[in-house]
């Protein structure tokens, strides 16, 4: 059994077919038996109107139907797809809005979005998460309330754009991981790692923006690849 974790593709209402194509190659290469962890942000924006699916959207969720049926796929709302639940599951995906422990032998791995990590997000996530908002928010036609959080999802992305992982979200994964777990796999950082200190590892799933990166757990190692099968770096867990 192997263990995908892949995230932050932000794809958007009319996707760019180049990465779309890629990523459905990548779910491709799941098999059966394995599992896929989503880390969040596959969308670049996910509301769930009730009777409507975003028709570029599409492809995406019907390859998670589809895998569905032969692997486990979890899904990690990030804070771009906050929203994501019934809707969602209802293509196979099991949506895990705390994140996703796997106890695999004697290791234990937890896999979580990563913006909450160090508490830099509690008020993002208070108020996007906030039921009264998001029935206010559903008042608003999708023909405008979707161009209205794309524009401002685009503008997160360029604001939060780095090359490189801050050594404090570092220090604050591995401060933040218990005794009992061997690894910490996050998004939302968009940045490819593996990093090992003190017998503990975190590690960064990347993006499907620039990098085209997803890490994968197979008989005790963690490996960073980037699409289609490059191998960058690899630890022993």
């Amino acid at each position: 059994m192997r263990v995908f974790f892949a995230g932050d593709c932000h794809f958007e209402s009319r996707p760019d077919p180049e990465r779309v194509r890629l990523f459905l190659e990548f779910l491709r290469g799941v098999g059966e038996g394995d599992v896929l962890v989503l880390l969040g942000d596959i969308f670049d924006f996910w509301f769930e109107y009730p009777g409507m699916i975003q028709a570029g959207h599409l492809p995406l969720l019907c390859a998670f139907r589809e895998l569905s049926e032969s692997a486990q796929v979890f899904y990690i709302p990030g804070n771009h797809d906050i929203w994501a639940g019934r809707a969602l599951e209802a293509f196979g995906p099991r949506v895990r809005r705390q994140g996703v422990m796997l106890e695999i032998g004697r290791k234990r791995l937890l896999a979580v979005h990563g913006d909450m990590i160090g508490g830099r997000n509690r008020l993002g996530r208070l108020i996007l998460g906030n039921p009264f908002l998001t029935w206010l928010y559903s008042l608003i036609h999708p023909t405008l309330g979707v161009p209205l959080a794309s524009w401002v999802s685009r503008l997160s992305r360029v604001r939060s754009g780095r090359k490189e992982l801050p050594p404090e979200v570092t220090a604050w994964m591995l401060r933040e991981m218990s005794d009992d777990i061997s690894c910490l796999v996050a998004g939302h950082f968009h940045v490819p790692l593996i990093h090992k200190a003190n017998g503990k590892t975190v590690a960064c799933a990347g993006d499907w923006l620039s990098s085209f990166t997803y890490l994968v757990y197979q008989d005790g190692v963690l490996r960073l690849i980037r699409f289609p099968g490059e191998t960058l770096t690899e630890a022993d867990l």
